[in-house]
C-alpha cells in the first residue's frame, strides 16, 4: 500500500505560471499542482490543520456549481478540477 504523500502516489496535473492577483509585469507566480490520491477510510481519519499560508482547511466536493468552490483563490479552481480529472 502507498503512503499518501509518496512520489508513486503522486500524479502532478500541472506546472508552471499560474493567474495570481499579485502577478505583476515583472514578476509571477508559479506552481506545482499535484495529486495525492486519498481513499475514503483514510479521508475520515486524516486530521487537517491549517499551515501559515492558510486561514482555514476543510474538505470541498468538486462542484463547479457550489459557492465554495467558486470562492476559491485565483485559479485553484481549475486547480482542483485538472486533478480530478486526472483521476478519472
Amino acid at each position: 500500500m502507498a503512503m499518501l504523500f509518496s512520489e508513486e502516489n503522486r500524479r502532478i496535473v500541472y506546472q508552471g505560471y499560474v493567474d495570481d492577483p499579485r502577478n505583476t509585469n515583472n514578476a509571477w507566480m508559479e506552481t506545482v499542482a499535484a495529486n495525492f490520491h486519498c481513499d475514503a477510510y483514510l479521508r475520515q481519519h486524516l486530521r487537517l490543520s491549517a499551515g501559515t499560508d492558510a486561514a482555514d482547511v476543510f474538505w470541498l466536493d468538486v462542484n463547479p456549481d457550489s459557492e465554495e468552490f467558486k470562492k476559491l483563490y485565483a485559479n485553484h479552481a481549475q486547480l482542483v478540477l485538472l486533478a480530478a480529472l486526472s483521476r478519472i
